[in-house]
């Protein structure tokens, strides 16, 4: 019985003969997010979904439904305005290939800016509905966040929930994605900081944090022998499944102007001959450490494993 049910939602079920509620066109689109399971034509589906434009709808057509945006529809996002007002003198986005990132999925969307008396840059007027834009300059990519996996996993699973097929070309945003990650970020640590509602803003901040990957080049035979309790990071690195790579694990830091953090899950043997290492790196990555405060930090998971020595 339960299998008869699912099959039955792969149809059109009791509306395989109802005709659209307006009277006026076939009743042939249904939408996977909204509660209603009710067909409706192309008009009534725009209509619907003003105020969710980000909804998946399916049509039905040669005897099976078939995935279509609310853009190839003709349903447009008018930014700068209450939904299904339209402006007058509306802005297409940059080559009208504006991509959403939200949690059903990758979504190709009709997007419009306003270019009215009341306008605002276009990254300001994404921001407040709630988007966040790739970049200040023609964006064309924005996102919404409600996850708390990595963004790769994030945003691959989003690439397979949208068509896992293989069939149909999805958007390659990935890259422009995890810029976008890093900067929300930034934004919600300064104003969690309180920075926000400083009058200077985040110029207020003592210590800006700029967060970059850093290679952690550690090798056993040039650098160190580690000595922690359990934790063979550094006395495997050359072993036949990483031998000849260039890193052997990935940590942080952060390059403020005074203090400079390193965070690395063997942080407490990394720093004991990091001053002797140091001048081997890339121009780029070396320092002076005269005038700043240096800190080590080992995550916390890690620190239950391994035996801290100094």
């Amino acid at each position: 019985m339960y299998m008869n049910e699912f099959l039955r939602l792969e149809g059109r079920g009791q509306d395989s003969d109802t005709p659209c509620a307006c009277g006026v066109e076939d009743a042939v689109f249904r939408c996977q997010d909204c509660f209603s399971l009710e067909l409706a034509c192309r008009s009534c589906t725009i209509g619907l979904h003003h105020n969710s434009p980000l909804h998946r709808i399916k049509e039905w057509r040669g005897g099976f439904f078939h995935a279509v945006s609310l853009k190839s529809m003709g349903l447009r996002i008018q930014l700068g305005h209450p939904p299904g007002i339209t402006c007058r003198r509306p802005t297409t986005a940059f080559g009208d290939d504006f991509v959403i990132i939200d949690v059903h999925g990758v979504h190709p969307t009709g997007l419009d800016f306003c270019r009215c008396e009341q306008e605002v840059s276009h990254f300001k007027q994404l921001l407040r509905a709630r988007l966040f834009p790739s970049t200040v300059t023609d964006p064309r990519t924005a996102a919404t966040f409600a996850s708390k996996v990595s963004a790769y996993e994030f945003y691959h699973s989003l690439a397979r929930r949208t068509d896992n097929t293989g069939i149909t070309p999805i958007h390659d945003r990935y890259s422009v994605f995890l810029r976008i990650v890093r900067e929300w970020r930034n934004i919600k640590a300064l104003k969690r900081s309180g920075h926000g509602h400083h009058p200077a803003g985040i110029d207020s901040a003592r210590e800006i944090w700029l967060f970059s990957a850093l290679h952690a080049r550690i090798q056993e035979k040039t650098f160190l022998k580690s000595n922690c309790v359990n934790h063979n990071a550094v006395n495997m690195a050359d072993t036949k499944s990483s031998r000849g790579l260039a890193a052997t694990g990935v940590g942080t830091n952060s390059l403020p102007s005074r203090t400079i953090n390193f965070s690395y899950n063997i942080a407490c043997q990394w720093h004991k001959k990091l001053w002797d290492h140091l001048p081997t790196l890339p121009p780029h990555l070396q320092f002076d450490p005269e005038g700043k405060t240096i800190n080590f930090f080992v995550p916390k998971l890690n620190s239950l494993s391994i035996g801290l020595q100094e």
